[in-house]
């Protein structure tokens, strides 16, 4: 019933660092996400802009050259050269669409990689930390009621006593072995 050999106590404070650790860690996950966040945009935008910059650029003037744009807005019938005109921007905005997706594709593969990594830690590091304050809330909890107990049956102090005695037992065996130590 009563278990007065467990001298194990947990303070109140450390239930609550645990609790607050939980929520810290969250704090942190979320800072590194937005970190992770922020690194990939300015990496699309970097390639954004080279893809505006200079790719776009150098393939208009090859697809005007070698598209036969030229050809297809010569002196004919007006509105056969319109929807020619018009087929031949949508593949040209298809080309370019595909170049933008070809850069940005594979930063948004390793950014979704990279949070799922980073998602995965933390969770297992949060799980732990929960079983932890459980585990602390628990003992917390058994102590002070051992501790009520003792009190209605008089040895309130019991446990008290019994730990400081075995730390003064642990200080003189410990001096006792450095006297042998030095001895020798």
């Amino acid at each position: 019933l009563l278990n007065v050999a467990g001298c194990t106590t947990v303070p109140k404070e450390a239930v609550e660092l645990s609790y607050v650790i939980g929520y810290d860690l969250q704090q942190l996950q979320s800072s590194y996400r937005t970190l992770i966040h922020e690194h990939f945009n300015d990496l699309r935008v970097r390639q954004q802009d080279y893809l505006e910059d200079k790719l776009i650029p150098a393939y208009l003037v090859h697809f005007i050259d070698s598209g036969g744009l030229l050809v297809l807005i010569q002196p004919s019938d007006p509105s056969a050269t319109l929807e020619n005109v018009q087929v031949w921007v949508e593949v040209g905005f298809a080309e370019i669409e595909s170049m933008r997706h070809d850069l940005i594709a594979p930063i948004d593969s390793c950014e979704r990689s990279l949070l799922q990594s980073v998602d995965a830690a933390f969770t297992q590091v949060m799980r732990s930390n929960a079983t932890v304050t459980a585990h602390l809330r628990s003992i917390r909890k058994v102590s002070v009621q051992q501790d009520l107990l003792l009190q209605k049956v008089g040895l309130g102090k019991l446990q008290d006593d019994i730990t400081a005695g075995l730390a003064a037992a642990s200080v003189r065996a410990e001096a006792a072995l450095q006297e042998v130590v030095r001895t020798q």
